[in-house]
């Protein structure tokens, strides 16, 4: 008697347990289902490129050619842009078509202003110092197109055409500092503003649905003009990396490629 009892209650906790793991193992079940489904998802929006509008923030190297370097030094404004070639950029585009990227960007090198005292003299006066100082501004604003080659999914070489303007600004000059007098200041300024071509070779891939990392290297070509900063054209072989920033990465689109 005590052993069927027994056997009883063994399989009244046997049904009991298993009504509980059912629940359990049917959760687990669709947890699963729901993160393959989603990465598939996302792997899906990685794919799409149609009508996604981009943000995008760069930095670079321009490296002028010795071709577009002035004979001789600036004597007026005692700037160099041969010096600085890094530039920082700021770009806005959208794809058009799965292949093709619109965009429009503006770049600068910035030449921040170094002041020098050549000389400290004492006087009736007081302390007098004399010195000189230099400064300067490459803006770039330009329109880009990019046509992609479909070899990998997410990761895309790219042929780029740019055109655009520069402006090329040189500020400096000599000044006398008196504890006595007021400051006397002889400042020199030259601009000079270029018609810019860009042709550019680089890959493209995409991390995730809202975020793409570019690089790219190109030449850069722009006519000779009056000599500013030590340069008659900023011209030359550039190289940048990109982060792009998809700004609508979950829009819907009927083509997948």
């Amino acid at each position: 008697m005590k052993s069927r009892i027994l056997a009883v209650l063994i399989m009244c906790a046997c049904k009991v347990v298993g009504q509980n793991s059912q629940p359990i193992y049917s959760e687990a079940r669709k947890a699963t289902a729901v993160f393959k489904n989603q990465q598939g998802v996302l792997d899906s929006l990685k794919g799409v490129y149609e009508g996604r509008w981009t943000l995008d923030f760069t930095y670079g190297q321009r490296f002028i050619s010795t071709s577009n370097r002035a004979e001789i030094p600036d004597t007026v404004t005692f700037t160099d842009f041969t010096e600085k070639r890094y530039f920082f950029g700021l770009g806005f585009g959208r794809f058009i078509k799965p292949h093709l990227h619109l965009g429009l960007g503006i770049e600068f090198t910035l030449l921040p202003k170094e002041q020098e005292i050549t000389s400290i003299s004492f006087g009736s006066g007081g302390i007098t110092a004399e010195g000189g100082g230099n400064g300067g501004l490459i803006l770039n604003l330009n329109l880009a197109a990019k046509y992609f080659f479909s070899i990998w999914k997410y990761t895309k070489p790219y042929i780029s055409a740019e055109l655009g303007t520069i402006n090329a600004t040189a500020k400096g000059g000599k000044g006398t500092l008196s504890l006595s007098t007021r400051r006397d200041d002889i400042v020199n300024e030259l601009s000079t503003r270029y018609a810019t071509g860009h042709l550019l070779l680089g890959m493209n891939h995409r991390y995730t649905p809202g975020f793409i990392l570019d690089f790219n290297i190109g030449y850069l070509v722009t006519p000779k003009e009056e000599p500013v900063g030590g340069i008659v054209s900023p011209g030359g072989i550039t190289t940048s990396a990109t982060m792009q920033f998809v700004l609508n990465p979950r829009k819907k689109s009927k083509r997948i490629k």
